[in-house]
């Protein structure tokens, strides 16, 4: 069970308790970092919140979340015909945070899972921005529950409403020892901040830029490692919106919405960073698992049915596939989960070198037939999940990026994030 469960910190003194499923790891809800965003601060940057002195803070409850302005439209829990499979819509609606989580504008808290919190060590510390085209309201989620991640790896993980990033440099932890990673809007989040913050700790006077490409071209970055990827069948989530408005698309056409609004932009921002002598890892996740299918290939949406969705790898880096889906998991569905959080902790603790030690190639854009340990040189796309096996495999980019224009024309892939 974990033990010194109370932190010193700049805002008092805070207090923790043994995480429910990982009672060796310390989980603390609800830590206020910034004032409410109301008032005057409403469009305002935020500003950090100051505790009164002496102030002890229990963090034991998730904070409420941001108040939805717009209605989130993939899809909708109303319609009383549905093609989910036995747990696709429990899994939608955790996805969607179509839940019964309280909301209110004082939301800017953060939680964190750690083993062991009054160490000494500085522990490499994942911090996680969700997704949800900026409009899910924030953190509470079981997709990233960070007590499974945190024990299986002895790492931190911080999830926080995706609005800010400053606080992480007043958390003791040095700022080398940070890993900011997101998924849909929140992994945008993470690529925006490498392209405002170039050089580090000084930000730009824009956080975000209407000119991505030509800045990328020009190496306009943070010239940090990177490790970027996208699922395979990305559609197989928006197909549900689709469904939703009476929208009906080819299998085509879905795949070029993958290709232009995931796939290409994955290679180009790779390859970028290739250009401009930065430590890059390219993935692809396959992983369709009964547990974890939104549909079958039997609900009339297509012969693929969900597939290796948008969203679907969340649950296998953070280790909650059965917090997700109330089912049990496979045997090969457990150890490619505990692989990737192995990978993405290997990331963590040492970013120019820790995945080239877990096996994985540095990403290069180009092919080559000629043969380094039995993998191609140019075999530097890693498959994980694929054909649900949970060893990794190793293909040319080009396998799947040969349809990709020069320059991305993103419009067929219009309404991602």
């Amino acid at each position: 069970m974990a033990t010194s469960l109370r932190v010193k910190t700049t805002n008092g003194l805070i207090g923790g308790h043994p995480a429910p499923n990982r009672t060796s790891v310390a989980e603390f809800l609800g830590i206020k970092y910034a004032a409410a965003p109301i008032g005057e601060l409403r469009f305002a940057p935020p500003k950090r919140f100051a505790a009164p002195p002496r102030t002890f803070f229990e963090a034991s409850e998730w904070v409420s979340v941001l108040m939805r302005i717009t209605n989130f439209h993939h899809g909708s829990t109303a319609l009383i015909r549905t093609p989910y499979a036995v747990t696709g819509l429990r899994v939608w609606k955790n996805f969607a945070a179509q839940n019964d989580n309280t909301s209110s504008e004082d939301c800017l808290a953060l939680n964190v899972w750690t083993k062991n919190p009054g160490i000494s060590a500085k522990k490499p510390a994942l911090v996680w921005f969700h997704g949800g085209r900026f409009t899910i309201p924030g953190p509470h989620s079981p997709f990233f529950d960070g007590e499974y991640l945190a024990d299986a790896e002895d790492v931190i993980v911080v999830t926080l409403p995706t609005r800010h990033l400053r606080f992480p440099r007043r958390s003791g932890n040095a700022p080398s020892r940070i890993t900011i990673f997101g998924q849909s809007a929140g992994g945008a989040s993470v690529d925006y901040y490498s392209f405002a913050w170039t050089k580090d700790p000084t930000i730009d006077n824009a956080t975000v830029f209407a000119d991505y490409e030509t800045r990328a071209a020009a190496g306009r970055f943070a010239r940090i490692p990177l490790l970027v990827g996208n699922n395979d069948f990305e559609a197989g989530w928006y197909k549900l919106s689709a469904w939703a408005a009476r929208i009906n698309l080819t299998e085509a056409q879905w795949d070029l919405y993958d290709e232009r609004a995931f796939t290409c932009p994955s290679a180009y921002t790779a390859g970028y960073r290739v250009r401009y002598g930065v430590p890059t890892w390219r993935y692809r996740y396959f992983g369709d698992w009964d547990n974890l299918r939104l549909y079958n290939g039997s609900a009339g949406l297509g012969p693929r049915g969900s597939g290796a969705y948008h969203g679907s790898e969340i649950e296998m880096v953070f280790g909650t596939v059965r917090d997700v889906s109330g089912l049990e998991s496979s045997c090969e569905e457990d150890v490619t989960s505990r692989y990737m959080m192995a990978a993405w902790a290997a990331f963590a603790r040492d970013p120019t070198g820790g995945l080239t030690t877990h096996g994985w190639p540095l990403y290069d854009p180009t092919d080559s037939s000629l043969s380094l340990y039995h993998v191609s040189i140019g075999d530097t796309l890693v498959l994980l999940g694929y054909q649900n096996s949970p060893e990794p495999s190793f293909v040319a980019p080009n396998t799947y990026d040969s349809h990709c224009p020069v320059k991305n024309d993103p419009l067929p892939g219009r309404g991602a994030f």
